[in-house]
């Protein structure tokens, strides 16, 4: 398999096609119908191999079938059967061949003069080559080789930041085929000193590229210090010449760097997201990819200074059972799942910097409506001013979203919707509760949590010096003149100077204190005045009238609370002069 420049690791290639001969050997183990014994149709390939220095016949060079295969989409080819060496004359045949169409290879090991190798019919690369097809029970003959005599290329890979040898590091013969595809000719990896020789190369022209697999240089590289294959210069060979001094000064690389993560609440890191810089400025050639691990961290190295497009890629595989599934969207940074509604973020590389915080959330493609599993939690303080909390409580099924509720008494608090609230007036003896709401794109669930009481105020009674817990609302002991259920009695007195006319205030002077909960609760004091009731009046100079007060909401309730109690009252008014009483109740 190979990349934009069609650059190839055997180690990666090798480990592609094991996965590839085992997958088909599976399915070839599954499908075999039990018992079967009918030997497949097999034909043969043969031919004569002879030198072009010499004319002569050559002895012991490998002849190999190759068989083009596919795997996700990539083609690449396999060997078919065993390779066969030639005779003595010349000659070789490769038997017992599947019915097909198949690739020969000629390859000469440890000849003198070093052959360069090729492919039928006289093509130095695989996408040049000739097919032979092999029908059953016969030969395909004259599939004829005439060895050329290799030319090799060599020179020094170094670090253009350093000056010194970079070792490993691959240097490749590489040419253009048909469709504009980029073929590689022949690799060799460089010494410790960062000389290198590609050997058995066909007589060409080539462009030669570079590959440090450590270091963080810039993949692929050319000669002459060019960032991608249309700027390469050309290394011309003829059949047998050495071509030395084709240097390279490899150019450091930049990185793009970044955390996955799930977009639910709990923002899971996510291992095994294949992201991928998707170059589309700058000069080079690197189209780079790499997997997240376990922390969903990623970083992609060894880029060119440029522009770049980042590509999540919501498949996830298994490398127990070799399965993929498309279980997140697949997005380009920052969030775009589709270019036709929304432009992506484009990311700049410096090399050699890295860029980080390219980061990315996932949705997954089939989400599942949530479920609540341990309701909220709702904590803090009881009492007037209080701070409550409400927890997220625990969900599963990756709710994206959560919102918030609060409730007295069960109906819901207006204007509330943090996950935190403070207690108010209205709150005092209420039950106060929250609710969570889970939601993603399959649909929504609620949960209530624990309920808390807020408690109401406790005040001493004058009369018996214990304290008195009521409702909602203030409570207070009047003595002052008898009361009938709503309102009260009083004598008024206007002096000689004039008339009198004004209203009467009657005020309370409250003391109280608030409970918290537990062992030892902490108590909060408070006093303040309440009007309890009001009348108006008109009277005469000299003379007295006996009024009827009527008692306010606050008034009522602090009455009915009172038990043979008393409180001492201040009145006050307009035309009245200010004075403490005291009212029974």
């Amino acid at each position: 398999m190979r990349g934009r420049a069609g650059l190839e690791i055997a180690t990666a290639r090798t480990a592609q096609v094991a996965l590839v001969a085992v997958m088909a050997l599976a399915l070839w183990l599954l499908l075999a119908p039990a018992g079967a014994s009918a030997v497949a149709a097999t034909g043969e390939i043969e031919g004569i191999v002879t030198s072009a220095v010499t004319s002569a016949p050559l002895r012991g060079i490998e002849v190999c079938p190759l068989a083009e295969e596919e795997y996700e989409g990539e083609s690449f080819y396999e060997f078919a059967s065993e390779c066969e060496k030639t005779e003595a004359n010349g000659h070789y045949t490769l038997e017992n061949l599947p019915v097909g169409s198949y690739v020969v290879e000629f390859y000469a090991r440890g000849s003198s003069p070093d052959y360069a190798t090729q492919y039928y019919e006289a093509s130095s690369t695989l996408e040049g080559a000739k097919a032979v097809s092999v029908a059953a029970g016969k030969a395909t003959t004259e599939i004829n080789a005439v060895m050329q005599e290799g030319a090799s290329i060599s020179g020094q890979i170094t670090s253009a930041s350093t000056g010194a040898p970079v070792s490993p590091a691959l240097a490749c013969a590489l040419q253009e085929v048909a469709g504009g595809e980029v073929s590689e000719v022949k690799c060799a990896e460089d010494e410790a000193s960062g000389e290198y020789t590609i050997t058995k190369l066909p007589a060409g022209k080539y462009e030669i590229g570079f590959i440090a697999p450590v270091g963080g240089y810039v993949v692929p590289q050319y000669y002459e210090q060019a960032l991608n294959f249309e700027a390469a210069k050309q290394v011309t060979v003829a059949a047998g010449a050495e071509v030395s001094s084709v240097d390279i000064a490899l150019q450091p690389g930049g990185a793009i760097a970044g955390v996955v993560t799930s977009n639910s609440i709990e923002k899971q890191p996510l291992e095994g997201i294949e992201v991928c810089a998707i170059e589309v400025g700058g000069e080079g050639e690197s189209d780079e990819c790499e997997a997240t691990n376990k922390a969903g961290e990623y970083e992609i190295s060894d880029l060119a200074s440029g522009t770049y497009l980042v590509e999540f890629d919501g498949t996830v595989c298994s490398l127990t059972s070799l399965a993929c599934e498309e279980v997140y969207l697949a997005q380009l940074y920052n969030g775009v799942t589709s270019l036709k509604t929304a432009t992506p973020t484009e990311v700049t590389v410096s090399a050699p910097g890295v860029t980080r915080g390219i980061d990315a959330s996932m949705a997954e493609k089939s989400p599942k409506q949530p479920v609540n599993v341990q309701p909220p939690a709702l904590t803090g303080s009881m009492g007037k001013g209080s701070t409550l909390t409400c927890s997220e409580g625990e969900w599963q099924d990756n709710p994206t979203s959560l919102s918030y509720a609060w409730l007295r008494n069960g109906v819901v608090i207006a204007g509330q919707s943090a996950s935190t609230y403070t207690t108010q007036n209205a709150d005092e003896g209420a039950q106060i509760t929250c609710s969570v709401t889970a939601s993603n794109p399959a649909g929504l669930a609620v949960a209530t949590s624990n309920a808390l009481g807020v408690p109401v105020f406790e005040m001493a009674n004058p009369n018996t010096g214990k304290s008195q817990r009521v409702s909602r609302g203030l409570a207070i002991v009047i003595r002052l003149a008898r009361t009938r259920g709503s309102h009260a009695s009083m004598k008024l007195r206007c002096g000689k100077q004039g008339a009198c006319k004004g209203v009467v205030r009657i005020l309370a002077t409250v003391t109280g204190r608030v409970f918290g909960h537990g062992r030892k609760p902490q108590v909060k004091s408070f006093m303040h005045l309440v009007v309890i009731g009001s009348v108006k009046f008109s009277i005469a100079a000299g003379k007295r009238k006996k009024v009827t007060l009527n008692f306010n909401a606050a008034g009522r309730r602090l009455l009915s609370a009172t038990r043979n109690g008393a409180l001492s009252l201040r009145v006050k008014g307009t035309d009245v002069k200010p004075r403490k009483l005291m009212l029974k109740a």
